[in-house]
C-alpha cells in the first residue's frame, strides 16, 4: 500500500524466486520456515499444518504462521506462505499482516475479510514457464 516500504509496512504481498538447491524437498523448506519463525518471534509461534498439493503440475505447500510479538518490530505478524518447487528454482509468495502484539501467538486475529483475501491472492499466484501450454499462463 501507498506510504509503506519493506521496512515499514502493515500489510504486504511479496513474491520471491530462489535458486533451488539439489535434492531440497518441500518438507525441508517448511522446516526452515518454522525454524525462522521460532528465531524471529519472542514467544512460540502458532502455525497451521502444512497443506501439500500440486500447482500447475509442480509440487507445492501452503502454511500459515502467526507470531504474537516479532523480536525486531515488537508487533504481531500473521503470514500465509505458498511455496512451489520448480525444476531449477523455488518460488514463494507471502501475504502478511502486522498487527498489535498479543499475549500468545494463538491470540492473533486478522482484520475482517483478510483471510478470504489472503486465500484468493495465493490461489491466483502461480508459476508459469514461457514453454507452458497451460491456459492460465496465456
Amino acid at each position: 500500500p501507498a506510504g509503506q516500504s519493506m521496512a515499514n509496512w502493515s500489510n504486504m504481498f511479496a513474491a520471491t524466486m530462489l535458486s533451488r538447491q539439489p535434492g531440497v524437498t518441500l518438507q525441508q523448506l517448511v522446516s526452515r520456515q518454522q525454524e525462522d519463525a521460532v528465531k524471529d518471534c519472542s514467544m512460540p509461534p502458532a502455525a497451521t499444518a502444512p497443506s501439500y498439493f500440486t500447482d500447475g503440475g509442480l509440487p507445492a505447500v501452503a502454511q500459515g504462521i502467526a507470531c504474537g510479538r516479532n523480536k525486531a518490530t515488537g508487533q504481531g505478524e500473521m503470514t500465509v506462505i505458498k511455496t512451489v518447487l520448480g525444476n531449477s528454482a523455488v518460488f514463494q509468495v507471502q501475504r502478511a499482516y502486522r498487527l498489535p502484539p498479543v499475549a500468545t501467538s494463538a491470540d492473533l486475529h486478522l482484520p475482517p475479510g483478510a483471510d478470504t483475501e489472503m486465500a484468493k491472492r495465493l490461489q491466483y499466484s502461480f508459476v508459469c514457464s514461457v514453454q507452458s501450454p497451460s491456459p492460465r499462463c496465456q
